[in-house]
């Protein structure tokens, strides 16, 4: 499972984008990780939008 995530898409100078690749995993078990993963983003220095 590949998945990416971006954080501030309206602030260029402060975008973050993260990738991850989960191998053996299934589609549900990625969709419940990826919200957490945005999140995760977001709390490294608390710039993201919501």
């Amino acid at each position: 499972m590949f998945s990416w995530a971006a954080v501030n898409l309206s602030l260029p100078e402060v975008r973050k984008d993260r990738h991850w690749f989960d191998q053996g995993v299934g589609l549900d078990w990625a969709g419940e990780l990826l919200q957490g993963r945005i999140y995760e983003i977001d709390d490294e220095d608390g710039t993201a939008e919501r």
